[in-house]
This record gives C-alpha cells, structure tokens and sequence, in this order.
C-alpha cells in the first residue's frame, strides 16, 4: 500500500454506517460541492470519511498547487464520525488509486460506499446506500449498489415496475457501493482478463451488459484510457452478478476539464437529484427484467455504428476461417 495515512493510526470505528471513500485528486472546485452536497445527508454525522488523496505529476508546477490546494481544503473537513486522511507522495493515477485504496479498506470494514471528486449526491443518497448493503449483504448474486441511475427519459423502462430500482448486470462507477468479499473476488490483472474474456461463455456474459465493454478495455490494455470500472464490470459479468440501480438517481455529475475521462458535458450522466426518493421500494426477487435489459443494451451501451459493421465484418471473416479448418480436418 503506498498511500500514508496522515494520522498513523488504524482504522476504528463504531459507526452502524459504512464508510465513505473519497477519492481526490486536483478539483477543488468540483471537490467543494461534492462535500456540500454529501452534507445535506443527516447520516454524515454518523458516518467515517475516508479520503484517498492522489499526489501530483512529476514536475508539473500547475498540478503540484492544486494538489496543495485539495489537501489544504481536505484537512479541515468536519461534519462526520470521523475523517482518515491518506496522502499519496506521487501520482497513482485514477484506476490504480482506486483499486489499492479500496483494497486497503476492505481489509478493514465489510462493506463501503465509494465516490469520486466530480460528483453530486442526493440527501437521501446515504440512506439508500446503507439500507440497500445492509438489506443485500447475504444476496452473494447482488454485486454492487448503484447510487447512479440513468435518465428514465433517455431510455425506456418497464412502466409496469412495481418498485423503486431495477436489477442490471452493469456495476456503476459514479457513485456506488459494495461489500468487501465481493471485491476481493475480483480480478485486476489484464491478461488474465484478458484470457477469461476470450471464452465463449464470458463474451455472451459482456455483450449482455454492453457491446461498449469490449472496445473500453481494448482501450485500457493500450493504455488509452486509465479506467478500473471497465475491469469492475467484466468481474460482474463473468460472474454473472447483479447490480441494483434506481429509477431516479441519487448522483449527478459535475462535468470539468480536469477529467480523467469525462471532459465535456454528457446528458447521459446529468440528473435531477429532487426527484430521488427518500422513501423506496426494493423488488420483490433479484431477477432480471428482460424489457429493461434490451432497451440499455440497443438504447444506451449498444455499439456505435461503426462498431456494429466491425463486429459484422470480424464475424465474417471468422466463420470463414472456421469452415477452412473443418473442410482441413475432413480432408486430413
């Protein structure tokens, strides 16, 4: 663990809550409102922050302040049971700070609630989180917790749901929590993903989440992009487990330039945190509604374009090399 724990004490705790990991970087601005938001949750009081502190690139003067500045404003947050602090001396990155630090916790606590500097929480964001771990802990299918939801009215969901949330094979990144034996059932090491995602039965597991998912982790393992949720994803998937998501999201996101990923402003992840309940109503059982399941796959992760004539065009060429190695063999 290469993190320092500004206070040099063990993590202890007697809160009934879980606790939040803050992952923070160099977005004071983004950083702020978070804190603000995360306050107007009554449980704050009640509940241990543990903030993951990236340290800034080498070299970089522009980053070095404002890394300054998030440490400066982090040491001084109050509202909470308590506040550990865990500074990092050089630059993780995004998907390295993530997966060690909450590796670090989970050696501490059984479950946890995660966020990231850009976000936005609902009020009532802490209370569904920790009713729904409490209420899924025993659940071993149930993967995670998503705090974020998609839009309703950019997708169309099943109008005869009968509760608050609906099941998807899709772990959310903005906003979201888990139980520790959960994480650390995970897989990280990308060949070894990259072995799994290669049989037959784990492709159809992926598809079923989100033709997207292939192309992302195509990108991680070039090292275009510096992403730990697209290898949470694939782990869900692989092990074909389920995540719940609500209706009406408990998270929004602050859209900045400073972005790891998100540098311009998607509708796909604004939402209305007025209309996320405080009173909800979980499914009756822990299945899937197909209806919901196609219109994510066709409406929202289904490949572009572009991305549907390449898998057609890689199909192709497939079944031809397929049937030259049977016509072989019969030859042989």
């Amino acid at each position: 663990m290469k993190y320092k724990n500004k206070t040099k004490k063990p993590y202890k705790s007697k809160s009934k809550f879980s606790p939040i990991v803050l992952f923070v970087y160099n977005r004071l601005e983004t950083l702020e409102k978070l804190i603000f938001s995360l306050k107007s949750n009554p449980e704050c009081r009640d509940s241990d922050l543990i903030i993951f502190s990236d340290g800034p690139k080498n070299k970089n003067l522009t980053d070095i302040a404002a890394v300054d500045e998030v440490r400066n404003y982090i040491k001084n947050i109050d509202g909470f049971n308590s506040v550990e602090i865990f500074k990092n001396n050089k630059n993780l990155g995004l998907a390295n700070s993530i997966i060690q630090g909450l590796s670090e916790v989970s050696n501490h606590f059984e479950s946890f609630i995660v966020l990231e500097d850009d976000l936005l929480v609902s009020p009532h964001f802490l209370k569904y989180m920790n009713t729904s771990l409490k209420k899924y802990s025993n659940e071993q299918i149930v993967w995670c917790i998503n705090g974020f939801g998609l839009n309703p009215k950019l997708f169309n969901y099943h109008k005869k749901i009968n509760s608050d949330f609906y099941w998807t094979l899709r772990p959310s990144s903005h906003g979201w929590g888990t139980w520790s034996n959960r994480w650390k059932d995970a897989i990280w090491n990308e060949n070894e993903l990259t072995s799994l995602i290669k049989q037959n039965k784990n492709k159809k597991a992926i598809l079923k989440a989100g033709a997207d998912i292939f192309s992302m982790f195509q990108n991680q393992t070039e090292n275009k992009i510096d992403s730990w949720g697209v290898k949470w994803v694939i782990n869900s998937c692989i092990n074909y487990k389920f995540s719940l998501s609500p209706i009406y999201s408990y998270t929004s996101h602050q859209f900045s330039t400073k972005s790891t990923h998100i540098k311009t402003e998607d509708l796909n992840l604004k939402n209305d945190l007025k209309k996320a309940k405080l009173d909800f109503s979980y499914p009756e059982n822990i299945i899937l509604n197909k209806k919901i399941i196609k219109n994510l796959q066709l409406n929202i992760y289904g490949p572009k374009r572009f991305e549907r004539v390449y898998y057609k065009i890689k199909k192709y060429f497939r079944d031809i090399d397929l049937f030259n190695q049977r016509k072989k063999s019969l030859e042989l």
